[in-house]
């Protein structure tokens, strides 16, 4: 056998070894998670100035959710509470979204165990935290742009 065969399978069991012992899944949670970003009372700051209506703002987060390049489905559970579902593939989110005329929150509520959730550490996979920042910034554009 010539050095570069030698070597690639050396490294070969070396990372199989290596992932059987649960490093390499202790490797890529360490690298791929971070805490879990909730957004708290974001100002609603409708660029009319006007204060907007209940159903206007429950409105607005809806349209924001639903949109195609956001892809959440949205239930709105009572006035002022709307629980936005995300799926993609195999993984889910749920999150709440509490809001009235002057300020919005979204909080983690759930997720499905390939978003890796580890609720001592309060820690997730930084790909939900992206989706949150997405849906976030569609909801605050969706608000600034109502006109009361």
């Amino acid at each position: 056998m010539n050095r570069i065969t030698t070597r690639l399978i050396m490294t070969g069991v070396a990372l199989t070894f290596l992932a059987g012992c649960g490093f390499a899944d202790t490797w890529v949670r360490t690298f791929r998670t971070s805490a879990i970003y909730n957004v708290a009372d974001s100002p609603i700051a409708p660029a009319s100035g006007k204060v907007p209506s209940l159903d206007q703002v429950t409105k607005a987060i809806v349209v924001a959710g639903t949109d195609p390049e956001v892809k959440w489905v949205m239930a709105v559970a009572k006035p002022g509470h709307i629980v936005g579902i995300h799926n993609v593939f195999v993984h889910q989110a749920v999150v709440d979204i509490a809001y009235d005329t002057k300020t919005y929150s979204i909080k983690f509520k759930n997720a499905s165990r390939e978003f890796k959730y580890d609720a001592a550490k309060q820690t997730i996979h930084s790909n939900y935290n992206e989706e949150i920042e997405i849906l976030d910034n569609a909801i605050r554009a969706r608000l600034a742009a109502i006109d009361s």
